[in-house]
């Protein structure tokens, strides 16, 4: 697990303001699971007549759940993926190519959209324990609402650079003790993570944190418990 500490120097909810982080702090990174060899992605196209799928099973990897789509649908055509308690869905590339799924161990539902409306279901297993289960909630983040609100993301060139512009973003905390934590969900190395920013020790946000290319950006994704005001 990773912490970064900062200090919070506004005050109103969620106004662009110039307080500053005082220093990042990182604690020793967790026991990982046993190296593994890279997993084969299953095979999924679009064409006229549906959906297919090269297999009926998929290995997840330390980043995630490996499907190598394309087909010969026509443009604009969606590839649509539901999995327990999530999903997503994006047009099929012109060449196939590789995405890496944040899906959890279970079934996979496949459907082509703008094509014939049958499905197919591959199952996902995770023989190395890649996937760590559970959710925001289970670290004292209660469910409090969606974020909308008129500031960025964060952006950095490292993760504690990204998560610093952000909290000079965010507010309410004058002279309290704020610190963010990773928190451990999800699967091991996938492309985006899960940070929890307390204030004082109580929960109060969540954000995810990606990488894209050579930036690394932290954009609020929820409250914890009741909207701050």
């Amino acid at each position: 697990m990773r912490m970064v500490t900062a200090g919070l120097a506004v005050s109103g909810l969620l106004l662009v303001a110039g307080c500053s982080v005082a220093r990042a702090d990182h604690t020793a990174a967790p026991v990982e699971a046993t190296a593994a060899p890279e997993p084969q992605p299953v095979d999924v196209r679009c064409g006229s007549d549906g959906v297919t799928a090269s297999g009926t099973t998929v290995r997840a990897g330390r980043a995630g759940v490996p499907v190598r789509v394309g087909g010969t649908a026509p443009a604009g055509t969606y590839l649509n993926i539901e999995w327990t308690r999530g999903g997503e869905g994006h047009p099929v590339p012109a060449s196939p190519a590789v995405w890496t799924l944040a899906a959890p161990p279970g079934q996979l539902r496949l459907r082509c959209a703008n094509v014939e409306k049958r499905e197919v279901v591959v199952t996902v297993v995770d023989p190395s324990g890649f996937w760590r289960p559970g959710t925001a909630a289970d670290h004292s983040c209660r469910f409090g609402g969606l974020i909308d609100w008129p500031g960025h993301p964060g952006r950095g060139a490292s993760v504690d650079a990204a998560l610093a512009d952000l909290t000079r973003q965010l507010s309410a905390y004058r002279g309290q003790s704020a610190s963010w934590r990773e928190l451990p969900i999800g699967y091991l190395d996938a492309p985006v993570s899960t940070w929890l920013l307390s204030v004082d020790g109580e929960p109060r946000y969540t954000a995810l944190v990606r990488r894209t290319g050579s930036t690394v950006e932290a954009s609020l994704d929820r409250f914890c418990g009741r909207p701050q005001r």
